[in-house]
């Protein structure tokens, strides 16, 4: 079996699903736009619609012993501060 064509049809089926996730994303965009920016005019809905695609992924793909429910993602770069990638300090 080559396995250099099997990662590009991992990589291939990502991208489409990559894809319609964003096809779907765009269904908000359309229900409720924004006037004056991309992405939908109420930020907290958009954000729990963004939610629930990305948790819906997720589940799809997720060993069954592993479920995505609700939470903050957050790159481990970004809490331990590595490679210059502090947390957001509060203005004051």
């Amino acid at each position: 079996m080559d396995l250099s064509n099997k990662g590009q049809r991992i990589r291939d089926f990502f991208n489409n699903e990559c894809r319609s996730l964003l096809a779907v994303y765009k269904n908000i965009e359309n229900l409720v736009p924004a006037e004056k920016r991309a992405g939908a005019a109420h930020v907290a809905e958009e954000g729990r619609y963004i939610e629930s695609i990305i948790r819906a992924f997720l589940n799809k793909h997720l060993p069954k012993e592993l479920e995505a429910l609700s939470g903050f993602i957050i790159r481990p770069a970004t809490k331990v501060g590595d490679h210059d990638r502090e947390r957001r300090k509060k203005k004051e």
